[in-house]
């Protein structure tokens, strides 16, 4: 895990291989999240907003929904999709978590097929060891 890539990329954490960083490295796994809002209650909801990011982008991807994964700890489920090649020849898989007011998601991003077909079991681990804070951290505390 790169705690300074993910302050550099204002992300929730970053994983890399330890040989390279960012784009040197060809694949990277981060997490980031929404906050629920009207329109983006959903993993769902989520994936399309991503879509709509690509297709801003100028990619032309489509979300292809995969098996759910099951976290390791308390049991909760999040829905995958994969998506690519975008404009760059990138492929992507996301899991989609709802946990209280928001979508927690995982990113895999990978430079190129062969990479993210080899990376998707890395991926897979992540993600099932996914555990939500158990006070959400995300947002100020509130003054007394």
């Amino acid at each position: 895990m790169a705690s300074a890539d993910a302050a550099k990329e204002k992300v929730g954490a970053v994983f890399h291989p330890a040989s390279a960083h960012w784009p040197e490295s060809g694949v990277i796994v981060y997490t980031d999240f929404y906050k629920k809002k009207k329109g983006l209650e959903t993993p769902a909801d989520a994936m399309r907003i991503d879509v709509a990011l690509f297709q801003k982008d100028g990619s032309t991807v489509h979300a292809v929904k995969k098996p759910s994964m099951k976290t390791n700890i308390g049991g909760l489920v999040g829905e995958v999709y994969y998506f690519g090649p975008d404009q760059r020849g990138q492929f992507d898989a996301r899991a989609y978590f709802t946990y209280q007011g928001y979508i927690d998601y995982f990113v895999l991003t990978a430079r190129d097929k062969a990479t993210f077909e080899k990376s998707l079991p890395a991926f897979e681990h992540i993600v099932r060891s996914y555990a939500p804070q158990i006070k959400v951290i995300h947002d100020a505390p509130k003054k007394t």
